[in-house]
């Protein structure tokens, strides 16, 4: 009964949940009509005359860590706008063509919705193809290439000039915004110059740039959880707290919390680890021995920093590289051969091996079948045949021990 009346149960609210599951279906499905998913974001595209400063640019804006300025956002609105506007009239004279007169009149433009804040999203385009355009090009002309590869952003950056220091034009949708004389040697002074511009145009005021001033020349930064993969010591970031994770061999891991604001610097110290002495012991050798990174010529280290990388190299040796957290005053290192990677003549001293056991069979069988003949015989002196097979005996013998020995000796060296 109670197994009849639960399933009875089951049966008779099962229609009621397909009914709500249905109707909640239609109500997503109408939501995501209104409201279409899909992220827009903000695109733009770098074309110039000077690839350093291209890659500067491209570096810069790399910094940026999405789009929420009213402005940019409202300038995306309207391109996404244009978009749906293009793909309803094309629609429209799809369906003139047809003659489907219906579907015209029920047919309307998909609304625009965007987010607060939107990714950041690079365009290749091909300079070749816009270079003269771009170099006489008005507010028309970018507006035309703009609508062309469906950006928000065309920054061209014009070069002139010969020789080490070159006059640049930075042109962003046909308007200069910055001229300066370049070189490698003011890359520093430009990036901060064209940081300032971008954070202003791209962010919302509630967002500044900052200078990450470590007392360790080689650290590994997480920021809020995402790590740090640009080289610049530059960032950007809302204003607030933040945490900071970092990590150094030979120094302490360090998670700090900072309330960032319009202050420049910030400013992250670690602490070194207690040292330890540590001798390397390796076969052969002599060997190229790096430490982090850094050469030593001295198998005794006076003072030495957990975890650390120690990478040895020989000629006719495999490179190895053997990295440590633990606190060791000796480490034993064995380096392979480069013949041992070689399969092929493993194989070689894999079969060496087989044809010594089958040359060893053959002499000592032979030698045995001698002796056999000689008893029946009974012959006496020593037989010259004997002592030929005698003597290649012992010689299969000391072969196939040899090879036995190499064969075993590699193999039993992980190969």
């Amino acid at each position: 009964m109670v197994k009849l009346t639960t399933l009875s149960k089951a049966i008779s609210i099962t229609p009621r949940k397909i009914i709500f599951n249905r109707r909640f279906l239609i109500i997503l499905v109408f939501i995501l009509t209104l409201c279409p998913l899909g992220a827009e974001s903000w695109r733009y595209s770098i074309l110039g005359e000077n690839d350093d400063y291209v890659a500067l640019l491209d570096s810069v804006i790399s910094l940026m860590p999405y789009v929420d300025d009213e402005r940019i956002l409202e300038s995306v609105s309207e391109r996404m706008e244009r978009n749906e506007r293009i793909k309803t009239e094309k629609k429209k004279a799809e369906y003139y063509e047809e003659e489907n007169y219906r579907s015209i009149s029920s047919l309307t433009q998909s609304p625009v919705s965007l987010s607060e804040r939107l990714e950041i999203e690079k365009v290749n385009t091909s300079f070749s193809d816009y270079s003269s355009l771009l170099r006489i090009g008005d507010r028309d002309t970018y507006e035309y290439l703009l609508t062309q590869n469906n950006l928000d952003a065309l920054i061209y950056v014009k070069c002139e000039g010969e020789g080490t220091i070159r006059e640049i034009e930075v042109i962003y949708n046909g308007e200069i915004i910055r001229k300066a004389f370049y070189t490698n040697s003011l890359y520093n002074y430009e990036e901060e110059a064209l940081v300032d511009y971008f954070t202003t145009h791209l962010l919302s005021s509630n967002h500044n740039w900052h200078h990450i001033n470590v007392n360790v020349p080689s650290v590994s930064i997480t920021i809020d959880g995402n790590v740090k993969t640009n080289s610049t010591d530059l960032i950007v970031l809302e204003n607030g707290p933040h945490t900071f994770s970092l990590s150094s061999s030979g120094y302490s891991h360090k998670t700090e919390v900072i309330e960032v604001g319009e202050e420049r610097d910030i400013n992250l110290t670690l602490s070194p680890l207690d040292s330890h002495s540590l001798y390397i012991s390796t076969i052969p050798w002599s060997v190229d021995m790096r430490i982090n990174g850094e050469f030593r010529d001295n198998k005794y280290i006076q003072s030495i920093y957990s975890p650390y990388t120690i990478s040895l190299s020989s000629p006719s040796f495999s490179i190895l590289t053997y990295q440590s957290n633990r606190v060791d005053e000796r480490v034993d290192v064995e380096l392979n051969p480069l013949w041992m990677d070689d399969e092929d003549i493993i194989m070689e001293k894999k079969n060496d091996f087989y044809r010594s056991i089958f040359t060893s069979l053959l002499s000592f069988g032979g030698y045995t079948a001698i002796r056999a003949v000689e008893n029946i015989n009974a012959s006496t002196g020593r037989n010259a045949l004997k002592v030929v097979f005698e003597g290649i005996s012992i010689v299969s013998l000391i072969n196939l021990v040899c090879t036995a020995i190499d064969y075993y000796s590699s193999a039993g060296q992980g190969i």
